[in-house]
């Protein structure tokens, strides 16, 4: 099967063929248009242009068609047994998820009042965040009911980035959602008789994805333990809502429907650099256990100048004449030399130089690993100063590298919320609406309607996380004030700018101190140096 076939070419055959003959053309014929230049005439030359400037620069191209399979193992072999790529994955979920990320209710008024909806924003708000943020606490958010939601944030976007997809499915119990957790590793393409009963569906089975003729995913494939497969709908057949998807770590093509893992593209590369800092390490072990030689000139008379030394640890070396202690057998007696010379002067025969056995490459090391591993962090978006928590650049590099990588988190945490969080917020309001936990008047009637737009104006929000540390926490406070006092910046984004805490969250809970502060203590007492 030839590439064109395999990736399903939108070509028909006459275009095959009027493609190859112009091709090959274009790599042998010389066009008959003239051209002038410099009143000198010269032929045209039409060839294709294929990336590679001299005559096999690049070599044949490479179509990569992913071993799925192959690199998840490979990527949890590297994980398990490479610092380098724990280092690198520990700190991207710490940085992206870290204990979970945070609910922030968005609901868009202006659209739901201009239905003619009575909506109250500060209620529902309140309502949603308050009882969302609760039950994520709880272990029922969870199929297993092993963990709450923030820690399946953590085990989803984890096996993810190393494993390539997770696939999570969405239930309903007691009127609550739960999300169980499948690792990629399983989603395999069943027997005959399911591939053909896809096809029946005018569907097609891609490595144990069920997609239809628009590419979208319809069901995933999870062997029993008994034999056989589950099959597992993507949507439900009354409610049309996601019950199923897989969180990808990262994509590779447009049709693609199974993820990679992040390690992908540094696989091979931490692998050597580990090997390389085991060698080094072992190669230092071995050189410890001889830290000297003696080196001997022509003239030297060729005396060990430990014999003497080594003798006196064997045996008394009263008992001993020194022809027998130049003539010990080290080769049985060695291995149970144990002591040191304690700091004891060595009397150097003539033409005889102690050296100390060094070894270049253990000197070598620290550049050689820290200049790789920081085009590693940067291929997985992760400055290397963050992955090593080493900060010794100045203030201005570092604010510079500290908002570079914050504008990243950002995109992760989109990128995560839409694939994972929001669709189990959906779920979560939808029920929570449904049993009149929420108020929302209008919701279930865009429901019925199908209208996306209004639905979305009750469902728009959020999830956020920490910022990143300040390297002068005091500049970036009074710069956050300055905005906020000439209409830069609102309150609630300075406040989650500089630490990710919630601005409704924490206005109240200063309101409330503020209270008790004025209930239990004077005024005259409390202390307002610097306040207006």
């Amino acid at each position: 099967m030839g590439l064109l076939e395999y990736f399903n070419f939108p070509f028909g055959n006459k275009e095959k063929d009027d493609w190859s003959e112009r091709a090959a053309k274009a790599a042998t014929y010389e066009n008959e248009v003239k051209s002038q230049y410099r009143n000198t005439e010269y032929q045209i030359i039409e060839t294709i242009f294929d990336g590679e400037k001299t005559e096999g620069g690049l070599g044949a191209p490479l179509a990569y068609l992913p071993d799925y399979t192959a690199l998840s193992y490979r990527s949890w072999k590297a994980f398990t047994d490479s610092d380098l790529a724990q280092i690198l994955v520990k700190a991207t979920v710490n940085w992206v998820i870290g204990s979970g990320l945070k609910l922030q209710s968005e609901p868009n008024e202006a659209v739901i009042d201009s239905e003619g909806f009575d909506f109250n924003r500060n209620e529902f708000t309140k309502q949603v965040e308050d009882r969302f943020r609760l039950y994520a606490r709880t272990n029922s958010a969870s199929y297993s009911n092993m963990d709450n939601y923030n820690k399946t944030q953590r085990t989803a976007y984890f096996n993810a980035i190393v494993g390539g997809d997770v696939l999570c499915i969405l239930r309903v119990k007691d009127g609550l959602p739960n999300v169980q957790l499948i690792d990629g590793i399983f989603v395999q393409t069943p027997g005959f008789d399911e591939v053909e009963a896809a096809k029946a569906r005018n569907n097609e089975i891609i490595h144990g994805v069920e997609v239809n003729n628009k590419g979208t995913h319809v069901a995933f494939y999870v062997p029993k333990k008994g034999g056989g497969h589950t099959r597992i709908e993507a949507f439900g057949k009354n409610t049309k809502r996601p019950t199923a998807f897989l969180l990808y770590g990262t994509e590779y093509r447009i049709d693609s429907v199974r993820g990679l893992p992040l390690l992908s593209a540094v696989l091979e590369k931490i692998t050597k650099l580990d090997r390389y800092n085991e060698a080094v390490v072992a190669g230092a072990e071995e050189s410890a256990k001889v830290p000297w030689f003696f080196e001997h000139k022509e003239f030297s008379t060729g005396l060990n100048p430990d014999l003497g030394h080594v003798t006196n640890m064997l045996s008394d070396p009263e008992s001993q004449t020194s022809e027998s202690r130049e003539t010990v057998d080290m080769t049985e007696q060695g291995t149970i030399i144990k002591k040191t010379y304690e700091k004891q002067p060595i009397n150097m025969p003539i033409g005889a130089t102690i050296k100390k056995l060094e070894s270049g490459m253990a000197k070598d090391q620290d550049v050689f690993t820290t200049g790789n591993f920081i085009y590693i962090s940067a291929a997985l978006e992760t400055p290397y100063e963050v992955a090593l928590m080493k900060y010794v650049n100045s203030f201005s590099s570092s604010r510079m590298a500290s908002q570079s990588y914050l504008t990243i988190l950002k995109i992760k945490r989109s990128l995560f919320n839409d694939a994972y969080n929001n669709k189990f917020f959906e779920l979560f309001l939808d029920l929570q609406i449904l049993t009149d936990k929420i108020k929302a008047d209008g919701y279930f009637s865009a429901k019925n309607k199908n209208d996306v737009i209004l639905l979305q104006a009750y469902r728009n929000a959020r999830f956020t996380g920490h910022g990143v540390p300040q390297a002068d926490p005091n500049r970036e406070v009074n710069a956050e004030v300055t905005k906020i006092a000439n209409n830069l910046s609102t309150h609630e984004a300075s406040i989650e700018r500089l630490d990710g805490n919630d601005f409704d969250t924490t206005v109240r809970k200063l309101g409330k101190e503020h209270e008790l502060i004025d209930e239990v203590m004077p005024k005259e007492e409390q202390n307002t140096e610097g306040a207006d």
